[in-house]
């Protein structure tokens, strides 16, 4: 089982697979409709969102699957312990996706959860936001062995783009305040 933190055990090849894979489903997406057809993917969130949510509510709808939104305070996880309604969520989900304040809670769930995480973005990585960026370089440039220069706030954003972009071929530069 393959959790989607951040991208430190992913391997160049893996990654690219990802990469080229969504570039497939976007340009041919009546060959995915019914990929994850009977499928639940349950989304919690820590943290607010508009983008997050609307873009793995509607891909899981896009490939034929169901999904259910729940925010962290209206859910068991503001009074009890992750791990005991991770493993309750997982027994009920075929995938989760989290948008949590602290990398130390995405990995929790991840170390208890008997289906796949996903990071949908926390204090230290967003890999989410970072395929999205791969996707699209590759799409424009037609290769990721690219010369990237970030300037903004050294975030998690920017943690995930270093740490996916070397990996496969890139050089990452960042101006940060």
């Amino acid at each position: 089982m393959n959790h989607f933190i951040n991208f430190k055990n992913f391997s160049p090849d893996y990654l690219e697979n990802i990469i080229d894979q969504a570039l497939e489903m976007k340009h041919y997406p009546n060959q995915y409709a019914k990929v994850l057809e009977g499928k639940n993917l349950y989304m919690l969130f820590q943290k607010t969102s508009t983008r997050t949510a609307l873009s793995f509510a509607f891909g899981m709808t896009a490939l034929g699957g169901n999904y259910l939104i729940q925010n962290w305070q209206d859910s068991n996880f503001s009074i009890a312990e992750i791990r005991d309604e991770v493993r309750y969520v997982s027994r009920q989900a075929d995938i989760i996706m989290a948008r949590l304040k602290t990398n130390g809670d995405i990995n929790l769930m991840a170390q208890y959860s008997y289906v796949p995480v996903i990071n949908g973005c926390c204090n230290m990585y967003h890999p989410s936001q970072a395929i999205a960026d791969l996707v699209t370089i590759k799409e424009i440039f037609g290769t990721l062995k690219i010369k990237l220069l970030y300037i903004g706030v050294k975030n998690n954003v920017l943690n995930s783009l270093a740490d996916s972009l070397p990996k496969l071929g890139a050089e990452v530069f960042a101006v940060t305040p």
